[in-house]
């Protein structure tokens, strides 16, 4: 089993959903994991497919936040990225020049309005904006770069 797998199955479970109940609620952290996993049903968990049985996937990041609901809140909190907010999100990368998200970059979205619906007695999809920060990269400090390690500060 690969690193990224491993860490999915041991950090996966961790974190309260970020929740989008009205227009401008938002989530904004720095991300410490993402995964791809199959959508399920919130009821029942059983697994979805497109109609032409292809399963229906989603990105699972999870975020670390300022925010603290209680004690036991950790501020760890899960984006569900699907539909709409997957377009968000990617537009909020491709802004910056990177490719994808990564480790240690700062995610921001948020709940902007609601499409029209579909069928009428149906809600309109929720339509989001998102901003991404891509993490800061440093150096590596190689010591056989140093001429005079006596000058370092440790």
């Amino acid at each position: 089993m690969a690193h990224d797998e491993s860490n999915s199955v041991l950090m996966g479970s961790a974190g309260r959903s970020a929740q989008f109940k009205e227009h401008n609620d938002q989530t904004w952290g720095v991300i410490v994991h993402s995964e791809v996993r199959q959508q399920s049903k919130f009821e029942t968990g059983e697994l979805l497919f497109f109609d032409d049985g292809m399963p229906r996937m989603q990105v699972i990041i999870t975020l670390q936040t300022e925010e603290h609901l209680d004690d036991d809140d950790d501020g760890l909190r899960k984006l569900y990225v699907r539909g709409q907010m997957i377009k968000a999100v990617q537009a909020a990368v491709l802004k910056t020049g990177q490719r994808g998200i990564a480790t240690g970059g700062k995610l921001l979205v948020r709940y902007m309005s609601d499409a029209e619906p579909k069928r009428k007695g149906m809600s309109g999809a929720k339509q989001y904006f998102a901003k991404y920060e891509a993490p800061v990269q440093t150096t590596e400090l190689v010591m056989d770069d140093v001429e005079d390690d006596a000058e370092l500060p440790f």
